[in-house]
């Protein structure tokens, strides 16, 4: 479905969905009681209101940092936002894994 919904963005309308379940051969009366029923609701609403706390602009997004086991909490040293080459993880994580690196030392 992750699939199907990402490469059609055209057709995300709530009343276009169970087209998309049974092209997908799903149980499309379980799908459309799911959809009524708002079963997900609550929860995608709260994943929201997280994204938009933390300042989150794109799918996907990454946070790059370490654990502190002495504080509580984590801190990202980097974000990295939407689509990215392997070399922008690189950059990213070479830095985090410098400091690892002199802190197991």
């Amino acid at each position: 479905m992750h699939d199907r919904l990402f490469k059609d963005q055209q057709a995300l309308a709530v009343h276009e969905l169970p087209a998309h379940a049974l092209a997908l051969d799903l149980d499309v009366p379980k799908f459309q009681q799911c959809l009524d029923n708002e079963t997900y609701a609550a929860q995608i609403r709260n994943n929201i209101q997280d994204a938009i706390k933390y300042g989150l602009r794109g799918t996907p997004t990454f946070f790059v940092g370490m654990l502190d086991t002495q504080e509580p909490g984590k801190k990202a040293v980097s974000v990295l936002s939407g689509s990215q080459p392997l070399t922008a993880f690189q950059q990213a994580l070479d830095p985090v894994l410098s400091v690892a690196r002199e802190q197991k030392d």
